[in-house]
This record gives structure tokens, C-alpha cells and sequence, in this order.
């Protein structure tokens, strides 16, 4: 199997970007960047993101979104898919020089991101009830299967990591988080809803980038949130304290977590740090 085609490798020319607006009647487009895949906005506001078919194919997609129109029906405020004029949630494309890409629309998220130094308790409350609503609404979602967070689907990159030694270290945590009930696969979950996925709009937040949604537990979502807390801004006992009163404050107003989520919270978040070595390593690219 050849290493997925990232976003950085895709070279749309403007028939193609016309083309693939066509499909969605939206009119010209102005590139916007992307990691994994290419991001575009359209004069009308709208976002159309490109992805190669070696990084997620047709149905994968179709399941990312078939799970956010669940989502955005059950009032969770998540960005809204929009349909091609054909009526599909994902349309395949070939571009000039070959390459086959996977494209949705969607609206765009009102508001901005903000840096978690600049978020509020108000802010955080309201990322407990957004993530705790969404996870109600995902029991009752039985539309097309996205895989487990333990499947090769997730994989950051290890085929192609020089170092065996962070790569067996990444399938170590990986393997020690499966085995705890945090670890499991109970509903879908968006497994990367830290702060740098959320705009924020005069306190209303609403989420985005669910390229990783896949089937976990409600505790690996909100173990993501509170990495990025720790690894971007704040991991005093304080600062951390401050992020989970607030984030379970509105949290619990619609579940409750298990038991033993600190347990469950230590194992995946170790699991997310070696996805990001795994990362720096394949990069060459130590992130400051």
C-alpha cells in the first residue's frame, strides 16, 4: 500500500477547482490551506475541502459527513454539510494530472478560533454541553460505519517512520488504552475536538474537522480536549482543575462519565502523544 497523498502534494489547477465547484453550484474558489487535506471557501461563504483517495476513500467520507448531518439534525452545533447537485454527501473527482480526491461542502463556522489563553470558563462550559450533547445524539446515529480509533485507518504514519523504536512505543500506549473501558468502542465520537477545531461567535461555539471521527467512548473525546489544554496552554494543577470543573460542569448537564475516567484519560492522552512524535518524526519537524 503506497503512504497516503497529503494535502501539501495536491496541485488543483483552476478547471479542476471549477469542476468540482460545479458539482455543489457554488461559484469561484479561494484556497484556505490544509494539513491532510485541501480546504477552499467560496464567494458565497461556503468551505469545500478536497481529499486524496489514498487517505480516505469515497465511503469514508460519506460516513464523516453522514455523521455530522446526524449531528447538526440533533441541534449539536457542528458545521452542516451541504449536498452536491446530484444530492450526494461526497462526490469523487479526478484531477488533470490524475490524482483522485474525495470533495464535501459544508457551512462555514461563524465566529474564529481563539487560542485556549484566550478562552473563558463560559467558553469551556459551553465545549462540556456541545461535546455532551453530541454524544447523546451519536447513540442513536446508524448511518454508514467510520472504523474504531484502534484500526490501521488512524494510523499517523508508522509505515513510514525511520525510528522502531517510537513506533513501537506509539503501538504500546495504543494497545494499553484499548484495554481500558475508556478505550472502547461504544459510539462515534470526533476523537480530535480540541480547541484549534472549534470558532468561537460571541460565546457560541461550533465544531469542526471531523476527518478523525471514528468509534471510541465519550472519555477519549474529552481526555483530547484536556491534552491540547495541557500541551498548547496550562498543565498546572490549577490550570488543569480549572479546564475540568468547567468542561464537566456542562458535560454532565446531559451524561455522566464512568467511574475511573482519570485512568482512562492518562492511557489515551499518551496515546495522543505519540501520535504527534510519530508525526515530528515523518515530518522532520519538531513544531518549536
Amino acid at each position: 500500500m503506497s503512504d497516503p497523498i497529503r494535502a501539501d502534494q495536491l496541485d488543483p489547477t483552476p478547471a479542476d477547482l471549477s469542476g468540482v465547484a460545479n458539482r455543489y453550484g457554488i461559484g469561484s474558489l479561494t484556497k484556505l490551506g490544509g494539513f491532510e487535506n485541501l480546504l477552499y471557501r467560496s464567494e458565497d461563504g461556503r468551505i469545500l475541502r478536497l481529499t486524496h483517495t489514498s487517505r480516505r476513500s469515497v465511503a469514508d467520507v460519506e460516513a464523516e459527513v453522514a455523521f455530522m448531518q446526524h449531528l447538526a439534525t440533533h441541534d449539536v452545533p457542528v458545521v452542516v454539510p451541504i449536498p452536491s447537485a446530484a444530492g450526494r454527501l461526497a462526490e469523487q473527482f479526478t484531477l488533470e494530472d490524475g490524482n483522485e480526491v474525495v470533495a464535501y461542502c459544508m457551512t462555514e463556522a461563524p465566529g474564529e478560533i481563539f487560542n485556549p489563553k484566550d478562552w473563558t470558563d463560559e467558553w469551556l462550559v459551553a465545549l462540556g454541553d456541545l461535546l455532551g450533547r453530541a454524544h447523546v445524539a451519536a447513540e442513536s446515529y446508524d448511518g454508514p460505519r467510520r472504523p474504531s480509533w484502534t484500526d490501521d485507518f488512524f494510523d499517523p504514519g508508522t509505515a513510514q517512520c525511520p525510528d522502531a523504536e517510537i513506533v513501537e512505543a506509539w503501538r504500546i500506549a495504543r494497545d494499553h488504552a484499548a484495554d481500558h473501558p475508556a478505550g472502547g468502542d461504544h459510539l462515534l465520537i470526533h476523537q480530535d475536538a480540541h480547541f484549534w477545531n472549534q470558532h468561537v461567535d460571541e460565546g457560541r461555539l461550533t465544531l469542526f474537522d471531523f476527518d478523525d471521527c471514528g468509534y471510541g467512548t465519550p472519555e477519549h473525546d474529552l481526555a483530547i480536549v484536556l491534552f491540547y489544554w495541557a500541551f498548547d496552554f496550562d498543565a498546572t494543577d490549577a490550570g488543569v482543575r480549572r479546564l475540568i470543573d468547567n468542561l464537566f460542569e456542562g458535560y454532565r448537564r446531559h451524561r455522566e462519565l464512568m467511574h475511573d475516567w482519570r485512568e482512562g484519560f492518562d492511557r489515551i492522552m499518551k496515546v495522543r502523544e505519540a501520535d504527534l512524535l510519530l508525526i515530528m518524526v515523518n515530518e522532520q519537524n519538531d513544531w518549536g
